[in-house]
């Protein structure tokens, strides 16, 4: 091959990625076109060439975008930081989406310097984003800014013990009132930071679900948990799946299970012995629990969790009882609210046909002395030319 096939190879080449970038990025601009208010491009193999075109219509986009899902592409620190030129505009977003690309610290930390924009923000997921202590503390210093997050995703990441003290710290001070979900998972924590993390979480007022799945937990963490559930009635669901909960941890956890609904304790090493006391715990003491998951422990006896379900069940059953009384009660004051709003609405209308027959009263009685008193003027009158 001479030196001039070579040069038309090189321009045929060019030529054609050219046309296949240009045609990537206008099938992508109908794509977000299309999205509205959600803008929702997850799991569509982007890159940052995409990220370009996605930079490019936030800037042009005049739509209030309240959702912004870009998980589970290609996309690495450069093609985010390009996106956040143009996402810092838009400060109605409800939900961010970011995990399992190729984002790390870099890209974080630039998220990070804009999230103060996000004061209606309510979901933050950065799953897998390398996200290490320096960034997440970062993070935690803008936390506070963001007073309607309900939910906070950061599994998959390098948060250690520094980084979750520094969590725990906001949770002690209540400085997320409105967050409900947490998820720690799969993060390189110790009992260093998990046993100051519990005790902040006695402190706990509104977290509901709480994800810990994925972490090594040695029977001092389990401890300081079990005292925290306790007493915590806020918490529903406790994720403790692959963390080496052992017969040893679940005779702790046990008897403190009082006001927990949902407990994950799969791919753990719970045997029949500690399924045997759970349920003699559920016979004798009054718990909420009415989900246990258990896949892939090593429980051999079937009948075991064929009788621990039916003890959950009935706890399920009992639960729904409840809150059916629970709802007719509000039904009942709902109706007596009804009644009463009725009854004082009628008396109302009572009272202001009362005042429109006194006001019909007063005016007939003027109208009667202005008859009388023109009855008089005109005998007056009359009387006068007779008298002379």
């Amino acid at each position: 091959m001479d030196q001039n096939e070579k040069e038309i190879d090189e321009e045929q080449f060019k030529k054609e990625f050219e046309e296949k970038v240009e045609k990537r990025k206008i099938w992508l601009m109908e794509e977000l076109k299309s999205c509205g208010k959600f803008l929702d491009v997850s799991a569509k193999k982007l890159d940052d060439l995409d990220a370009l075109t996605i930079a490019l219509y936030l800037h042009e986009c005049q739509t209030e975008l309240t959702l912004f899902h870009i998980a589970a592409n290609s996309i690495t620190d450069r093609g985010f930081i390009d996106m956040l030129t143009g996402l810092q505009w838009h400060d109605k977003l409800k939900e961010i989406y970011i995990g399992n690309n190729q984002i790390s610290e870099i890209g974080v930390q630039g998220f990070v310097e804009i999230s103060s924009s996000f004061k209606q923000l309510k979901i933050l997921s950065m799953s897998a984003c390398s996200i290490d202590d320096t960034t997440f503390i970062s993070l935690c210093y803008a936390l506070p800014e963001l007073k309607n997050l309900q939910q906070l995703q950061v599994p998959g990441n390098n948060i250690s013990d520094f980084g979750l003290i520094c969590f725990s710290s906001l949770l002690a001070a209540n400085c997320l009132p409105n967050l409900t979900v947490l998820h720690f998972g799969n993060n390189p924590l110790t009992s260093k930071s998990l046993v100051p993390f519990f005790q902040a979480f006695k402190k706990n007022k509104t977290i509901k679900i709480l994800y810990m799945n994925d972490i090594g937990m040695d029977l001092q963490t389990i401890r300081q948990m079990a005292q925290c559930l306790k007493k915590n009635k806020i918490l529903e669901e406790l994720n403790l799946g692959n963390t080496g909960f052992s017969d040893s941890a679940a005779q702790i956890l046990w008897p403190n299970l009082k006001y927990l609904r949902t407990l994950h304790l799969w791919n753990n090493h719970l045997t029949d012995k500690a399924i045997f006391e759970f349920i003699n715990v559920l016979e004798r003491q009054e718990l909420s629990l009415t989900y246990l998951g258990l896949q892939d422990n090593a429980i051999e006896e079937v009948d075991l969790i064929e009788d621990l379900n039916a003890l959950l069940k009935q706890n399920e059953l009992i639960e729904q009882l409840t809150e059916q009384i629970e709802n007719n009660g509000k039904e009942e004051n709902e109706k007596k609210s009804i009644q009463e709003m009725v009854d004082n609405t009628k008396l109302e209308e009572i009272e202001e046909k009362l005042e429109e027959l006194d006001k019909l009263s007063t005016q007939q009685v003027m109208d009667e002395e202005e008859e009388v008193n023109e009855l008089q003027g005109k005998l007056k009158t009359k009387k006068q030319p007779q008298e002379e």
